[in-house]
């Protein structure tokens, strides 16, 4: 510390800083939303900070905009403000599928600058809030994409000040293709369309591109740290978020000019060709990869309002970092900026950031000699911060320190909660076990089921499962064997279910369901089917409307009956709780709305009826006649009734003897 910083000049710049913020940010749960259509025929979700604003017109539907509505809570002068510009109807910002080098931009034709004369496609689904989001689905060359746009929690924040946006891009051909994506937003902070895109120790103010390792993390966006209209942020790099290939920043013309490939030239500012205001935009490509048939791709970016905490004074500063971390060994440090600019009328000699860290944590380099500043200049600084320990408190409070030569002092803390990694408990269970009911295989299609929570403190990005069937099992019709939750966040719970049916086989199968999510987890869990064996059988099936009703109806039926030409058997009956009515042939003796010949009882007694019946061709299973019974009494129960199958012979074709299971009485109910 330079001589001339005083203990007062600390004092008063922790106050100061207390006065602008408020209490330290805790991260909260999400808030109520507000759906509704505004002057423009837009439809908005709106909550506290931000709106997520959607065309519905003809003219470039689902292409969307993001607005502060109440903005950053410790600010009073940020409401009301563009962050991606679209207004009065959102259009500047698009995003182009490329599909087998082919680029299509999603949502409706247009006729303005942006993506026009550009291939479209057909609308499926206009945009419509479904649960806490706005979905949007087109059909693009042979993939069905969904853009979705809900609130995401901002890393640097901890409040729901974020719009994520997402594309699932589904191969619905029989053919595989080549999908890549690029999203491209109009970037605008409030009045200002120029403001300079700050990365790590830049402040990206040309024609700048980044991929592979120079990928930043993050950016911010501000014009002044003294007097900023809107803070904004994207992400690159996170567990929130699919890492994009490469990113530009270039003037909006240029990207509005090219749906894929554009007007690039590294160092050029950010003016559109032939004009001379300042307007950036930012593009994300997702370089073009094969999806088979049946497969989705899902890419996703979060945008929305910075978390950075400002201290104005001679030196200025801000500092930005995530508000909650979890530390683990695939994400073992995060990231701290500090930005200065020098609001004195004089330059700023010999200007140092220092970064004041607790015993538990570390940086390199902690302490930045960063030169003289000019009247005005702006300049910035970053570390990686780890833990020295496993034993971590809940939180952990930083700060970053400024000073100069010639100037005082400033300082700006951050609070920092540390929080529990993601983790998964998942089980894989049948529903219901299989049995056979009525001679046949129940129930069919058969459930499987998996539920999975998350028991960490933080959010699991990127959750998909995979359902892995054995020969002798396939899905149901309609059925997928990927199912796909995005994330799940702390405390929550997903019950997924695929329904199975079995393929003509019987014993005990394994089946397994893949896991898989965020920085490559991968979990495989195996559980096992008893699939009963079937075999023909003859069963009866009793219905008895109400307990007030004295009459009895008696459904003589079968099943697997392929291989039987004539069957032959006794039915029992107690005459003195029994009285037949009459009797009828059953459903396999009506074909196509035609009765098929049934011989009927060849004998009936006071004991049974006898029944010899040759079966029409091709019947696998039915009913083999129907018989209506008189209670004598309304108080007795199925089983007291002496209702029996007996002396059951059935024959093949070659008048082979065929082996018959029977199942005596059931309820209908039980069906």
């Amino acid at each position: 510390m330079k001589d001339k910083t005083t203990l007062l000049v600390k004092v008063l710049s922790m106050l100061l800083l207390v006065l602008l913020l408020g209490s330290p940010v805790i991260a909260e749960t999400e808030t109520d939303l507000v759906e509704r259509e505004d002057e423009h025929g837009n439809l908005r979700l709106e909550n506290e900070y931000i709106a997520i604003v959607v065309n519905q017109s003809e003219n470039a539907m689902g292409r969307f905009a993001v607005e502060t509505t109440g903005g950053d809570p410790a600010r009073d002068d940020d409401e009301n403000k563009p962050m991606i510009y679209g207004r009065p109807q959102p259009w500047p910002s698009f995003t182009t599928v490329k599909i087998d080098g082919d680029n299509y931009v999603f949502g409706g034709e247009t006729e303005r600058r942006a993506g026009q004369g550009e291939n479209y496609g057909e609308l499926i689904e206009p945009p419509q809030v479904v649960g806490d989001s706005i979905i949007t689905v087109f059909e693009l060359g042979g993939l069905e994409v969904e853009q979705t746009l809900m609130f995401e929690r901002s890393s640097t924040t901890g409040l729901y000040d974020t719009a994520r946006i997402e594309y699932n891009m589904t191969n619905i051909t029989e053919d595989s293709k080549s999908v890549g994506l690029r999203i491209m937003l109009d970037t605008m902070l409030g009045e200002n369309d120029g403001a300079p895109f700050r990365i790590r120790d830049q402040a990206i103010t040309t024609d700048t591109m980044f991929e592979g390792d120079d990928l930043p993390s993050f950016y911010q966006s501000f014009d002044s740290l003294t007097d900023p209209q809107v803070t904004s942020q994207g992400t690159f790099i996170g567990e929130s978020v699919d890492t994009p290939d490469r990113v530009y920043m270039s003037n909006w013309g240029s990207l509005a000019d090219g749906a894929w490939d554009f007007n690039f030239n590294p160092g050029e500012e950010f003016v559109r060709e032939g004009e001379f205001e300042i307007d950036s935009a930012i593009a994300m490509y997702w370089d073009p990869v094969e999806i088979e048939p049946g497969e989705t791709l899902t890419y996703s970016t979060n945008y929305g309002l910075a978390g950075i905490s400002m201290v104005p004074g001679l030196l200025s500063l801000g500092v930005t970092s995530p508000s909650e971390f979890a530390f683990s060994e695939r994400n073992p440090e995060f990231p701290v900026v500090a930005y200065i600019e020098n609001t004195a009328e004089i330059t700023a000699e010999n200007v140092v950031a220092r970064l004041n860290l607790p015993d538990q944590l570390t940086s390199d380099e902690i302490e930045r000699d960063l030169g003289d500043l000019e009247e005005d200049e702006v300049t910035q600084v970053s570390w990686n911060v780890r833990a020295t320990t496993d034993n971590l408190p809940d939180t952990l409070n930083f700060e970053v320190e400024v000073d100069a030569d010639n100037t005082d002092s400033n300082v700006a803390a951050r609070e920092l909660n540390v929080i529990a990694p993601a983790e998964l408990e998942a089980n894989l269970f049948s529903v219901e076990e299989m049995v056979l009911r009525e001679g046949d295989l129940y129930p069919i299609p058969y459930t499987i089921r998996a539920e999975v929570e998350n028991v960490g403190g933080a959010t699991f990005y990127g959750f998909e499962s995979e359902m892995i069937l054995p020969p002798g099992l396939d899905f149901a019709r309609y059925e997928k064997a990927n199912k796909n939750a995005g994330m799940i966040r702390p405390g929550e719970k997903l019950t997924i279910d695929w329904k199975v049916v079995p393929l003509d086989v019987e014993g005990t199968f394994p089946f397994a369901v893949q896991i898989r999510g965020q920085d490559g987890y991968s979990r495989t869990l195996r559980e096992r089917v008893n699939i009963p064996a079937t075999s023909p059988t003859i069963y009866l099936l009793a219905d008895r409307s109400s307990e007030e009703v004295d009459y009895l109806t008696l459904k003589v039926k079968g099943s697997y009956l392929d291989d039987i030409e004539d069957i032959e058997f006794k039915l029992r009956y107690d005459d003195e709780k029994l009285t037949p009515i009459y009797n009828t042939r059953g459903t396999a003796f009506v074909r196509d709305g035609r009765l098929m010949a049934w011989a009927g009882p060849e004998e009936i007694t006071s004991e049974h009826f006898s029944f010899n019946e040759e079966l029409p061709a091709d019947i696998n299973s039915g009913g083999l006649a129907k018989i209506l019974f008189k209670l004598e009494d309304k108080e007795l129960s199925y089983d007291q009734l002496g209702l029996e199958i007996f002396d059951l012979v059935a024959l093949s074709g070659d008048g082979e003897e065929i082996d018959l299971r029977i199942e005596q009485i059931q309820l209908e109910e039980e069906k």
